[in-house]
C-alpha cells in the first residue's frame, strides 16, 4: 500500500501540460442526451465488467477511508479476462464530487505509461410514452461508466464504456 500511496504522489506531481491537467477536473463525460448523478460511493465497491475493445475487463472498488472533511479514498485494481491483476491505481475524491478519477499504473510497465480511469454515474433519458424525459439518480435507470485516457492524452477523445456490477465484495482482492 505504502508503494502505491508513493507512485500515486509521483503521478501527481509530474510536469503536466495545461491539456492533461484538465483530465483531473469534475468532469461530465456521458453521453449528452444523459444527466450525471453524484458519484455512487454506496454502490461502486465491488467487482465490475466491462467491454474494452472488444474483450472483457474487469475492475474492483474498494473504497478505503471517509474522511471527516468528506474527502474518500478509492482504490481500484483492474483484471484482465482471466482475472489476473495488470493494473492498481487510487483516487482522493470529496464525497461531492460527481465522476470520480483515478491515476492507474500498469504492474509490469514504466510509470508514465499509465492512464486515468474517469468513473461517473449517470442516467439515461426516458424512453416510450409516459417515460419521463430526465429520471431521478435514485431510479433503476441509473449506469456507470469508465473512460480510460493514457497520460498526456486528451480525454475528449476517449469514449465511454458502461460497466456492469457482478459482486459487491473485494476486500483482500489487492
Amino acid at each position: 500500500m505504502r508503494a502505491l500511496l508513493i507512485v500515486f504522489a509521483l503521478v501527481l506531481s509530474q510536469g503536466f501540460s495545461a491539456e492533461a491537467i484538465t483530465i483531473l477536473k469534475d468532469d461530465v463525460f456521458p453521453w449528452p442526451w444523459a444527466d450525471q448523478c453524484p458519484f455512487p460511493w454506496d454502490k461502486i465497491e465491488g467487482r465490475w465488467r466491462a467491454v474494452v475493445t472488444g474483450r472483457p475487463v474487469y475492475f474492483d472498488f474498494d473504497v478505503i477511508n471517509r474522511y471527516e472533511t468528506g474527502e474518500r479514498f478509492l482504490f481500484v485494481s483492474q483484471l484482465d479476462r482471466d482475472k489476473k491483476l495488470v493494473a492498481r491505481g487510487a483516487s482522493i475524491a470529496s464525497g461531492e464530487q460527481k465522476g470520480v478519477v483515478a491515476v492507474m499504473t500498469w504492474l509490469d510497465g514504466p510509470l508514465e505509461e499509465g492512464f486515468y480511469l474517469h468513473i461517473s454515474a449517470f442516467t439515461e433519458p426516458g424512453q416510450g410514452e409516459g417515460a419521463s424525459a430526465t429520471p431521478s439518480c435514485h431510479s433503476s435507470r441509473v449506469k456507470t461508466a469508465i473512460k480510460i485516457t493514457q497520460f498526456g492524452r486528451n480525454q475528449d477523445l476517449e469514449r465511454p464504456v458502461i460497466i456492469e456490477k457482478m459482486r459487491s465484495e473485494v476486500r483482500g482482492s489487492h
